[in-house]
């Protein structure tokens, strides 16, 4: 099929796995979160607070993560992206299993979540037109958001069946391992020198 043509490229064939991983992952540990946060304070307002400590330091960075973006490795932006959101869901799961989590490490969590987002969302959009070649970029494209959407809908089925049967504990710890994962599948991607080559290239071209 023509849509699957960019996975014959290696480069884009282990970002697309990785990132559908971290992907499925997020799906899951939203799930989690909100039955989480909900159980243990009964209070809308407290997942509000979430998701707005998410958003806060997004939206202030994102035009700082943009120019880095442009300066630095991309790969190397996401790979680094990729191991502190791993760490800081790691943490979550432990507490959570250790039964000491509290919102207020929910709230400092959230708040790191949106600062790295900020990062890494920019090194993301820039990096696929970067490694696919032309003639593959519309199947990138086009699997990139089917990659979404599919993570989308069976992220909440899967993460519901996780929570009800293992416990948030074990889905916060699962979205740990898919961070990762997909940093496992960046870190090959570290060694290619041809990639920041094509980024210092593309850079001149548009200066």
């Amino acid at each position: 099929m023509n849509v699957l043509r960019s996975l014959k490229h290696r480069p884009f064939a282990l970002l697309w796995a990785g990132q559908t991983t971290s992907r499925l992952g997020d799906s899951l540990h939203r799930i989690a979160l909100a039955w989480w946060v909900l159980e243990k304070t009964g209070s809308a307002a407290a997942m509000g607070t979430v998701l707005v400590l998410t958003q806060i330091p997004l939206l202030i960075f994102l035009l700082i993560g943009g120019i880095v973006v442009d300066r630095f490795p991309r790969i190397r932006i996401m790979f680094i992206s990729d191991v502190l959101s791993g760490l800081v869901v790691t943490f979550i799961a432990v507490f959570s299993w250790l039964d000491i989590l509290e919102i207020w490490h929910i709230y400092i969590a959230s708040l790191l979540f949106g600062f790295v987002e900020a990062f890494f969302f920019p090194a993301y959009q820039a990096i696929i037109p970067q490694i696919t070649p032309p003639d593959m970029l519309t199947s990138a494209n086009s699997l990139n958001g089917l990659s979404g959407r599919i993570t989308g809908i069976i992220g909440p089925s899967i993460g519901a069946f996780l929570v009800a049967s293992g416990g948030t504990s074990l889905t916060f710890a699962l979205d740990a391992l898919s961070f990762f994962v997909s940093a496992l599948f960046v870190f090959p991607l570290l060694r290619d020198k041809t990639l920041e080559t094509q980024r210092v290239e593309k850079a001149a071209e548009t200066a």
